[in-house]
């Protein structure tokens, strides 16, 4: 696309009517964090696409921008997906645009579906495989992997840190009795997954996804409408990692083994 071309879509996707719509959309299926956290993302794919479309970014980087940007969203993701998907019906001169965004978001989408999409997916690798898409297909999916890993590795292993400085204070101000009284009646009280909910929203990881968010949330001037906190979409983040990233990496690793299987 021409520069002229991609200035006209940023204009409509910019546009008053634009925003308004994606909003009264998205806030009808989701509120609160998770709002903040699939408009952020929604957002920051639009950006890439515009970026790739200029050429200021690769199709390599272009797809890692994207895993990283809507993988916290999990299932949701879907929601960006059929947003974008709609933005491409209603204006089919921004399909050059939207389509690599949709291919890749669909993929990071369909991991957290959970087994059944494997069987469902075996019938997909010949058509794509006919269309030369395979390859790409497979290079998502190891990148959602590998994300997907990361967010694991590092939200669990900053957590437990966090967990250990809060001991060790507590230890050194009241004794390491009542620290660990306290611990064990916080979890008690609010159960593992609450408390682990907490300590993950504080970490770097987490903290700085949801800062990014907020940042794409004021870049697209969605701020205002969105009613939760970077402390909030943090906890959104952190609850999404917990629940769903296990079950989205082992879903990547079988889907990875149908498409060997169909290769052999």
């Amino acid at each position: 696309m021409s520069p002229y071309d991609i200035s006209i879509a940023r204009l409509i996707l910019f546009a008053e009517g634009m925003r308004a719509g994606i909003i009264l959309t998205v806030a009808s299926m989701v509120k609160g964090g998770l709002l903040g956290v699939v408009l952020g993302a929604l957002l920051a794919c639009l950006e890439c696409g515009l970026q790739y479309a200029e050429g200021s970014i690769t199709w390599d980087e272009m797809v890692d921008k994207i895993v990283e940007a809507s993988i916290y969203a999990g299932i949701a993701g879907f929601i960006i997906t059929g947003i974008i998907l709609g933005i491409s019906v209603w204006f089919p001169f921004l399909i050059p645009i939207l389509m690599p965004l949709i291919f890749v978001l669909q993929i990071v989408a369909l991991v957290f579906l959970g087994q059944q999409i494997v069987s469902l997916a075996k019938g997909w690798w010949e058509v794509l495989d006919g269309e030369e898409r395979l390859n790409d297909f497979v290079s998502v999916v190891k990148r959602v992997q590998y994300r997907l890993e990361k967010g694991i590795r590092d939200t669990g292993s900053q957590a437990s840190s966090i967990v250990n400085d809060w001991m060790r204070e507590m230890a050194d101000r009241f004794g390491l009795d009542k620290a660990w009284g306290w611990l064990v009646a916080m979890v008690q009280r609010l159960g593992i997954s609450e408390v682990w909910n907490w300590f993950a929203s504080q970490t770097q990881t987490v903290k700085r996804k949801a800062s990014g968010y907020m940042s794409s949330l004021e870049a697209w001037e969605y701020i205002a409408e969105v009613k939760a906190d970077v402390d909030e979409i943090s906890e959104t983040i952190a609850v999404r990692i917990r629940s769903e990233f296990s079950g989205a990496l082992s879903t990547s690793g079988d889907l990875l083994l149908s498409i060997r299987e169909y290769a052999s």
